[in-house]
């Protein structure tokens, strides 16, 4: 693959080529063109990349890139602490148009709602070991977990190990079409993601939660890399620290006990995808981002 973009690089002779994944099989062929690239950077991208024999060349190219970009300020942070130079953050965005708030609240059991590839990084264990506390609270409470992954074994096996999985279910994929009406029936959004440097495993910003606010939601998101940008704490959701069941439970008690919070949350995160956090605003910065560039 390298090689033949390389060729094809050198037969279009581009003024600027877009590098839309930190990969070196990708950055490599920017660079050996010579001409001006910008580089994408997501997270697991480049941490992935610390933990091989070759970090120091993928470093190496990222750093040559006319313009660096990222999706986070704690990314731009980590880039920095590796030795390259500060990168512009670019914020991603979603649809508001395609996630809305329901016309009229959902009634019948609280929902609480996790979309997200059944990984360790995640966080969905978390949210599992604070269902006793919360359904003693609330006993008819529901946790739906949106998505699939090398984990939902183990996940479904701690569920039932727990006592919860009456209480739990596993939806599995979904169609594009069919998650906007998921997220319009849930109560509130729940994804507790940690970094796992080890595995080169971080949440690089997490456009889940901007779905969620986007839905009308209120979201709750642990301090962990960028996840912690996708919320702003304590207007459209709350923030806990990774990996603490107690804070956690304590904050969906929060929510789960005050329809006013969920409700003002759940606005305040609205209007903020519509205002900002769309691909609208990304696209007019990215744009920018390109003319700046030439």
């Amino acid at each position: 693959m390298t090689w033949r973009l390389a060729r094809q690089l050198a037969r279009l002779h581009p003024h600027l080529t877009v590098v839309g994944h930190a990969h070196p099989r990708l950055l490599l062929p920017a660079a050996v063109h010579r001409g001006r690239y910008i580089a994408l950077a997501y997270g697991n991208d480049f941490e992935a990349a610390q933990l091989h024999w070759h970090a120091p060349i993928f470093n190496r190219l990222l750093a040559s890139a006319h313009s660096l970009v990222t999706i986070s300020r704690a990314n731009a942070q980590r880039l920095q602490d590796l030795g390259l130079p500060p990168p512009e953050v670019l914020y991603p965005g979603t649809h508001p148009d395609r996630f809305v708030p329901p016309a009229v609240l959902p009634t019948g059991p609280p929902v609480l709602l996790t979309v997200a590839r059944l990984v360790h990084r995640k966080g969905i264990d978390i949210v599992l070991l604070t269902l006793p506390s919360l359904l003693d609270r609330t006993p008819d409470l529901q946790y739906w977990i949106v998505g699939n992954g090398p984990e939902r074994a183990s996940l479904e096996q701690q569920a039932q190990e727990l006592g919860v999985l009456h209480a739990v279910r596993f939806v599995g994929e979904v169609s594009d079409t069919e998650l906007p009406e998921i997220y319009r029936r849930a109560t509130a959004f729940v994804m507790p993601s940690r970094a796992d440097y080890h595995a080169g495993s971080v949440e690089g910003f997490g456009i889940v939660y901007l779905e969620a606010s986007a839905s009308g939601l209120p979201v709750v998101a642990a301090r962990s890399r960028g996840a912690a940008e996708a919320v702003l704490e304590n207007e459209s959701g709350i923030l806990v620290p990774p990996d603490d069941p107690p804070a956690l439970a304590e904050a969906l008690l929060r929510l789960l006990n005050n329809a006013e919070m969920r409700q003002r949350m759940g606005r305040a995160g609205r209007r903020w995808v519509e205002n900002e956090m769309n691909w609208d605003r990304v696209g007019r910065q990215f744009l920018s981002i390109i003319e700046r560039a030439l």
